[in-house]
Formats: structure tokens, sequence, C-alpha cells
């Protein structure tokens, strides 16, 4: 008997086969919509077969359009910082963000919001839209007023560019995480998070600048040359805090420390193991040395022997975070 010619017809595609009894044959070419339809349109797919003049119209498959605002792309939806990575306290930055709906209908009433770490500063007038400057709204950035910066309607394909450049003022702890952030808004409280940027802060603290730390030796006149104070002078020229500071040191051969004159900013600091706490094991220790703080501590020793006048004491700054560093004599 001779197998029957069957012809599956979709309005996509006509296919001609020829299977015997008990065969199937199963048509799964995948269909696209090439146009913008409106929300709830409903599209419909019907096969017929047919054979020696005879036909079956097989089921129909029903679908419904839904139509989005689509800014999930990251590759088209992204923020990006300059430079990346690891940054110092003072660097520049510029944070830029691209956005494009990819979706099937307009993004209405758009609204652009940045967010960025309570470390970093804007620099004023640095916001650029689609290459061009944008006026700051009462000193801010528009994007980073709490309303946000209004991109308008967005249709679908379309997007745009906002770039702005803050900077870290303040001194920060190394490892310091600073991230900037932001969301597009649009229609009746619809939105999309863009995924966070972020940098790690490096940054140390510093007592190496000779021109605020030194030494210095002051006569005591009251005493014919042989008593001196010793002035040792430090600034924190670092970009970070200097936690659990110690300075420590030693007399030269010739010199006697005078007992209980060590002060540290004008106030007397007790003696240990007998000296000053400069010259014991421990050292002179202070907690915290801010990023541009400085002081001062002095003590009074006497020479012994003449030949070693022109000699200073050798002290030593410590921190966290920090090679130790001599302080070197003022002449």
């Amino acid at each position: 008997m001779e197998e029957p010619a069957i012809a599956l017809r979709q309005d996509y595609e006509s296919l001609l086969t020829l299977f015997g009894e008990g065969e199937k044959i199963i048509d799964s070419s995948p269909q696209e919509i090439h146009e913008l339809l409106a929300k709830g349109t409903m599209i419909e797919t019907t096969g017929i077969i047919e054979w020696e003049g005879k036909s079956f119209k097989t089921n129909s498959v029903k679908n419904s359009i839904v139509t989005l605002v689509d800014f999930s792309n990251k590759k088209q939806n992204h923020f990006q910082v300059v430079p990346q990575g690891e940054i110092f306290p003072t660097t520049v930055m510029t944070y830029t963000i691209r956005y494009q709906n990819e979706g099937t209908v307009v993004a209405n009433q758009a609204v652009l919001k940045i967010s960025l770490s309570p470390h970093l500063s804007y620099l004023p007038n640095s916001t650029v839209v689609n290459g061009q400057p944008v006026t700051d709204a009462q000193g801010k950035s528009p994007a980073l007023r709490d309303d946000g910066f209004a991109l308008g309607s967005i249709a679908p394909g379309q997007g745009g560019e906002i770039s702005l450049r803050s900077i870290v003022m303040e001194p920060l702890d190394d490892g310091t995480e600073i991230s900037a952030s932001g969301n597009i808004y649009w229609g009746e409280g619809q939105s999309a998070e863009l995924e966070p940027v972020q940098s790690v802060v490096r940054s140390s603290p510093s007592f190496a600048d000779p021109l605020f730390n030194g030494i210095e030796k002051i006569v005591d006149r009251k005493d014919s040359g042989k008593l001196y104070t010793f002035v040792v002078n430090f600034k924190n020229t670092g970009n970070a805090n200097a936690y659990n500071a110690r300075f420590k040191g030693e007399l030269p051969d010739g010199w006697s420390y005078v007992s209980n004159s060590t002060c540290l900013n004008g106030r007397p600091i007790a003696d240990s193991e007998g000296s000053s706490p400069l010259f014991a094991r421990t050292g002179l220790f202070i907690k915290a040395v801010d990023a541009e703080e400085e002081g001062n501590f002095t003590f009074r020793a006497g020479i012994d022997d003449e030949r070693k006048l022109g000699e200073f004491p050798s002290i030593l700054a410590e921190a966290q975070g920090m090679e130790p560093v001599s302080i070197q004599p003022r002449e």
C-alpha cells in the first residue's frame, strides 16, 4: 500500500513528508515576534493535516503578549568607576552609569538616583549627561538629590549615560570599603537596581616628613649650659590615623636623664622603669594620632661628657600599619 502524503501547514512554515502507520511527526520550530504589540494581544497558532482529499485541524495554541520595561541586562545597564580596585585618599574617582531599556514598552517618567558612600565627597559641577555638562542643583549633582535626576521617557532600545566625579577627602583606615549604587524608577513605583561598584582604600600613617618630625635641643641657661631640654616634634603626615603609636629610643653615652621631666604636649608623663617612658622597653605610648595631627614631647637631660655635646637621643616612631621610622635631629 502506498504511504499517504501528509502536509502540515502553519502560518509561518509549510512542511511535506511521508510517514507510515503509527509514525508521528513533530514540528518544534522556534518562532519570533518581530513587531511591538500592545499588552494583552492574543497570538494563535493552528496546524492542519491533509491527506487523500481529507483534512484534520489540530488544536490551536494561544499566547497573550506581556509587555515590559527591562533594565536587567548588566552589559547594557551598569555602574563603572575609574580608577578601579584600590585607591588612596584624595584620589579623584569618576562614576559612570550606562542604561538602556531593552523591554517592549516605554519607561515613562524615568528617574535616576545615585547614592555614594558617606566617605565620598562630590566634586561640584562634575555631572555630565550624554556628553553634556549639567548644572548642579543646590550644590548637589541632580542625580544625588533625594528626588533624583529626571530621565524622561525611555523608549525600547533607547538609553543614555551619566557620570560624576567624587573624592575621598578624609583620612580612612587601610582596607576601608567605599561604594556607589544607583536605581532607575519609572511608572507607578517600578524600579531597577544597578549593581553597586566598590573600591578599597589603601592608606597608612607616616612620621617620616622631616619638615614636621624632628628633635631639637635647647640649652637651659639657668644651669650654666649643663642641662638641656630636648623637644621631639611629631606630625602624622600620612593619609590614615596612626593607631597604637609608640616613640622609643635611648640617650647617648655622656648624657643623664632628669627624673620626671617628660611631658607630652605640655602634660607631665610619669617615668617608667626609673627613666623616661621614651627610654623604657615599651616606649611612650599614644593610642591614636589622627592624620594631620601634630604634637611634641619634651624631656630634660644633663651633659656629663662635654665631648658628647653634639650627640642627640635616638628616637624611633612606630604605629600600626607603618614601618618604623627614625626621627632625626634638627641642628
